[in-house]
């Protein structure tokens, strides 16, 4: 069944985030911003979800729980084939996953999806659903027909913001509350200190959801993960000393 509009209070993961931060303090913390390395403080746009979304593809599904991946756009070889191990196994379970839709950890994520007919993958982007991928800097037919077939395209935009303009860079920063209010669990792999990976956990972490860091056995010089965990305490599971089967058992657990 396909689907054109999301209606976020009927869709269970996105009324439950709405729902937290009406309770939340209106006095929300800062975060420093990527494009202008400002020091600024979250709004209550930057973390509540529209009340409609367009949608193309497949009807979204909401089945707990729904899991989001966030990461670097160039991550290491070891930490694309960590994200596509744990991505294959939840995706063969029926998870649905969501990411950005971008090259990297964010491809690595919908592309181990693919495999599965059970698995529903969505790219959350920051130009209309009618332009698929071609609304980011990178596109391939092929891959938006699987995409349309085993998932689909999520925005809250009706307008077109040319690639790389200051608009269009501040929708990909603003299209991050989506991945994660439409989400269960945030899993933040490789990434820099005051990224956009950051920026997407703390917005995650306002909305209360669960957020896990993953990291390879490989040291790497990024340094979101240890950032994240030194302010936010989240914790963080290694391919060191944790299987790749332990690692989804924990992130599963309740």
């Amino acid at each position: 069944m396909t689907q054109n509009t999301l209606d976020t209070s009927l869709v269970r993961t996105s009324s439950n985030t709405n729902h937290h931060i009406e309770h939340l303090s209106p006095d929300y913390p800062s975060f420093t911003h990527k494009w202008s390395g400002e020091v600024r403080k979250y709004l209550y746009t930057d973390i509540a979800l529209p009340s409609h979304l367009d949608i193309k593809g497949k009807a979204f599904n909401d089945k707990f729980p729904v899991i989001a991946f966030a990461g670097t756009r160039s991550p290491s070889v070891e930490c694309f084939c960590l994200v596509t191990k744990i991505a294959t196994i939840l995706a063969s379970q029926g998870k649905t996953l969501i990411s950005g839709g971008v090259p990297g950890v964010d491809l690595a994520c919908h592309l181990a999806a693919f495999n599965y007919e059970e698995c529903s993958t969505y790219a959350i982007l920051s130009n209309p659903v009618e332009n698929g991928l071609y609304g980011h800097e990178w596109s391939n037919l092929y891959i938006e027909n699987i995409f349309k077939k085993n998932g689909g395209f999520i925005s809250e935009y009706k307008s077109y913001a040319e690639l790389f303009s200051v608009e269009q860079k501040e929708r990909l920063l603003q299209r991050c509350r989506i991945i994660t209010g439409l989400s269960d669990i945030l899993l933040v792999f490789e990434c820099s200190s005051n990224s956009a990976t950051v920026d997407t956990a703390k917005r995650a972490l306002l909305q209360g959801k669960k957020v896990l860091s993953i990291q390879t056995e490989k040291v790497t010089w990024r340094n979101g993960i240890s950032q994240l965990a030194e302010e936010h305490q989240i914790e963080i599971l290694s391919e060191k000393n944790m299987t790749i089967n332990n690692i989804v058992e924990y992130i599963l657990r309740p």
